[in-house]
């Protein structure tokens, strides 16, 4: 995979101003992003001084190998809800990934962990959570992770518990990858809502 970053890769600092980020809840930025360091730091602040959560994905092992000075600045002075593979989490921990999980969680206040197929680990203060993964016939694992971070934070946003932010983040990931391309397309959506109602329902 080549990562393109597109206008990203335009914006600069003075860009941003604090009027983009009115009525907004979490700012979720992209491990990429961080070889812009004024960018990103900026986007913290004013995010920060809004009282918005800030959930970082770690985005790939050798951007973060290559970044890693500025990714631990990042995560111990801004970062509240952090995702990670397991790749990346041992490049940034030097650990595995159930053991990298209580190395991160000591830095932010939520951190994942996503180990494939075999789903993913979640900790918050004491509470630890493992999620499983959809049963689903694989085509494209493109967008797996954006999507993955995407229902978690849904459930964040909606302050429901920490398992049902995993299980969304499952099943979005779980969907996307049934498909070609990282965007979810037609009635994806209606199974998507129909498995969150009935985990909201359960719970």
């Amino acid at each position: 995979m080549a990562t393109h970053l597109g206008a990203a890769i335009e914006l600069r600092a003075d860009d941003l101003k604090k009027s983009d980020f009115n009525g907004f809840d979490i700012l979720y930025l992209e491990g990429y992003l961080v070889t812009d360091k004024e960018l990103v730091f900026k986007a913290c602040s004013i995010a920060k001084e809004l009282g918005m959560k800030i959930a970082l994905d770690l985005a790939s092992y050798n951007v973060v190998e290559a970044y890693l000075k500025t990714f631990r600045e990042l995560i111990e002075n801004h970062i509240d809800i952090l995702f990670a593979n397991e790749d990346e989490a041992k490049v940034f921990t030097g650990m595995d990934a159930e053991t990298a999980l209580y190395r991160l969680s000591e830095l932010c206040e939520t951190a994942v962990v996503k180990i494939g197929a075999e789903g993913s680990w979640m900790k918050r203060g004491e509470e630890v959570v493992k999620i499983g993964t959809l049963s689903v016939k694989p085509v494209d694992t493109t967008g797996a992770g954006d999507q993955y971070a995407s229902g978690f934070l849904y459930g964040m946003a909606n302050d429901e518990p920490l398992e049902n932010c995993g299980l969304y983040g499952a099943i979005l990931s779980g969907k996307v990858i049934e498909t070609s391309g990282a965007r979810i397309i037609g009635d994806k959506w209606i199974e998507i809502r129909k498995l969150i109602k009935e985990i909201r329902t359960n719970n």
